[in-house]
């Protein structure tokens, strides 16, 4: 079984255009986001 990091950073791989995230644990998914992004490089962040 995927955990969420590895699930998501697939999505972002992936050709969707949007991704919809639902969960309880906003700060924990917004954690998950930024440490997905700057892991990628995304300067942005």
């Amino acid at each position: 079984m995927m955990n969420f990091q590895k699930e998501f950073e697939l999505l972002l791989r992936s050709p969707y255009s949007i991704i919809y995230i639902q969960s309880r644990e906003e700060e924990r998914v917004e954690k998950a986001i930024i440490e997905l992004a700057k892991k990628q490089g995304n300067r942005a962040v």
